[in-house]
């Protein structure tokens, strides 16, 4: 797992998620068996392939995958890691301007509010989005 980065740990179901910083991909590891799950032969792929994921966290719904290089927030189901899901059956596109790059660095979830609260590393700022 070259470029692993970001580290997510999923004790509802057992398993350490780990983000690539050199691809839109993320594998999982048992914390029972410490085996990978999903690995080298099949990622869980997120995005293009053009990007890395730089942060990933879980709501009561989904697993939000940040990616970087595109810009964008994914919905995953937790289970089978389909991308898609509610809250976002779509990407959660974060360019504001043509040609500029925001640069999804972080992720925090209000569940009291319901809403995502991305740091912006490139633009300086952090956004706000209320899941529905």
């Amino acid at each position: 797992m070259v470029g692993a980065g970001t580290l997510l740990y999923d004790e509802e179901r057992g398993r350490l998620l780990v983000g690539s910083l050199v691809n839109g991909r993320a594998y999982a590891i048992s914390t029972e068996s410490w085996l990978i799950e999903r690995g080298r032969t099949n990622p869980i792929r997120i995005g293009t392939g053009k990007t890395f994921i730089s942060d990933m966290l879980l709501t009561d719904d989904a697993l939000l995958a940040a990616s970087f290089n595109e810009d964008a927030i994914f919905a995953l189901d937790p289970e089978g890691y389909d991308v898609g899901v509610w809250p976002l059956p779509a990407p959660l596109s974060l360019e504001q301007e043509e040609l500029f790059l925001a640069g999804p660095q972080e992720l925090y979830y209000d569940g009291t509010a319901g809403a995502l609260l991305i740091l912006e590393g490139v633009a300086n700022r952090i956004a706000r989005f209320d899941l529905p």
